[in-house]
């Protein structure tokens, strides 16, 4: 089997979005998660490489029909009709096999839910199979309006999969939505069990890691003697989607070389600042009375290292990572806090919810910089320009706000009122 996950995405009309894949040698199941594309033109179809070996194994297609017209009945009067139809088909390609329904839709594509079980003791078939139909005849006196098969109005629903490759079994799966009336498809997501014949069950994505968060800092900003002279940012993981909660430790550097995910994982509220993902960069001052890990107040001159755990979704991603700073900070009463920082060249101060920043620097001239608000949402960013730029904040809450520019300095803060 070839297990390398590369990107194979080939549909009908051109598509866009990156493909991020991840596997996990414990779990043996091979993930890949695709940007959400949905199909709704007559004739669009979907090639599905389960293993990603560049060679399709299924290929889901979309069929629409319109058309009407009148006719004369019987009687010699004229009668109008207007007939729809809609059908969504999957192709088994190169003799691999999708699980169907046994029943009342019998030898459709069953749609699974969350969970269930693919393997052997299922019923698979080969060629080409419907997911379901959607038909509607209207005449001028009478209509006919139903539908087939069980996929109609299903979201985050599996199609069970068999990848027959030199007479080896592996069984897989596919999410996808599907719209009531068969008229368009999402997919979604797919994974394959790398053992042969081993079960997989629908939506497992096997020990897929949430996404890391990068450029961890931390810096000594104020001289309140407490916790929130410490100012922590950092750069928000590319997918936040895989994480359903950042954790900010505050860990004593004597101890951080043995600091380890098992570690983080065990550490309780409230001895570490949570942060849910905002599509936006961290930047937070802990309250003054934040503990360390250990439950210890944060002391003055003592060095800490920050870690920043991903705690992931439980769907699309069921394992831990973890980031940490590259070095060390260490609070001290008048050592760098915003008062004592040196800036040559430039300044910036709030009032009357305005914030203006003064330039006299040519270098500082085009320097990008990020306003943030106290939860470190970023709400504005801009260049620096030479001379006197003026910032209308009246739209924006009265509160602590954080102003930093590109590097790595000390954010300013900023009291708007």
């Amino acid at each position: 089997m070839n297990k390398k996950l590369s990107n194979h995405l080939k549909a009908y009309s051109a598509l866009a979005g990156a493909i991020l894949t991840s596997n996990s040698a414990s779990a043996d199941i091979v993930y890949t998660d695709v940007n959400d594309v949905t199909f709704s033109n007559n004739g669009q179809f979907y090639d599905l490489d389960l293993n990603n070996d560049g060679t399709p194994d299924f290929q889901f297609t979309i069929s629409k029909s319109q058309f009407g017209g009148t006719f004369t009945t019987y009687y010699g009067g004229t009668s109008s009709y207007n007939i729809l139809l809609n059908n969504i088909k999957v192709q088994a390609l190169n003799n691999n096999e999708v699980m169907i329904s046994q029943g009342y839709y019998s030898n459709f594509v069953k749609a699974l839910p969350l969970n269930t079980p693919i393997n052997q003791l299922e019923v698979f078939a080969n060629g080409t199979n419907a997911m379901g139909s959607f038909y509607s005849f209207i005449f001028s006196n009478s209509s006919f309006v139903g539908s087939v098969g069980s996929w109609g109005a299903k979201t985050n629903h599996y199609a069970g999969l068999k990848l027959n490759v030199s007479g080896k079994t592996y069984y897989g799966w596919v999410r996808l939505d599907v719209a009531a009336q068969y008229n368009s498809f999402t997919v979604k997501d797919y994974a394959y069990q790398d053992c042969v014949g081993l079960t997989i069950n629908a939506g497992d994505p096997g020990n897929v890691a949430a996404d890391i968060a990068i450029n961890v800092n931390a810096s000594d900003v104020a001289d309140i003697g407490s916790a929130s002279d410490l100012q922590i940012s950092f750069t928000k993981a590319a997918n936040e989607s895989t994480i359903s909660e950042y954790r900010v430790m505050i860990v004593k550097a004597a101890q951080a070389g043995t600091f380890s995910i098992n570690t983080a994982k065990n550490i309780s509220f409230p001895n570490y600042i949570a942060h849910t993902p905002n599509g936006s960069n961290f930047l937070f001052n802990p309250a003054s009375n934040q503990k360390d890990v250990g439950g210890d107040p944060i002391q003055q001159n003592v060095p800490y290292k920050i870690f920043v755990l991903s705690m992931p979704n439980g769907n699309t991603s069921t394992s831990l990572a973890m980031a940490q700073q590259a070095g060390t900070t260490t609070l001290t009463m008048g050592g760098t806090s915003v008062k004592d920082t040196e800036r040559k060249g430039w300044n910036v101060f709030a009032s009357d919810k305005k914030m203006v920043i003064e330039c006299n620097l040519a270098d500082m001239q085009n320097t990008e910089w990020f306003l943030y608000n106290n939860t470190g949402q970023q709400v504005i960013s801009s260049k620096m320009e030479m001379g006197i730029q003026t910032i209308d904040l009246q739209n924006y809450p009265t509160g602590i706000y954080y102003f930093k520019t590109n590097g790595n300095t000390p954010a300013i803060k900023l009291l708007i009122h």
